[in-house]
């Protein structure tokens, strides 16, 4: 396993995670400043789609880390 394919993984992986955590952080500040009421009463399908969205960012990093011969 070379060094550059450890780094490139990496570097996808920490890539990806900020995305991920900056999405969720986003979704949090928007239930948090009160935009409307119906925002706040989707709050429960807000946070569904932020896990489904943490799912779909592993899953994309273990085929990514799975071409490069990975594992998380």
């Amino acid at each position: 396993m070379s060094t550059y394919k450890i780094n490139v993984a990496k570097q996808r992986y920490n890539e990806a995670r900020e995305k991920m955590l900056l999405s969720a952080l986003d979704i949090v500040n928007k239930l948090n400043s009160g935009v409307s009421d119906e925002f706040k009463k989707n709050q429960s399908d807000f946070k569904i789609e932020a896990r489904n969205y943490k799912k779909t960012i592993e899953n994309h990093l273990k085929e990514e880390l799975k071409k490069l011969n990975l594992k998380m």
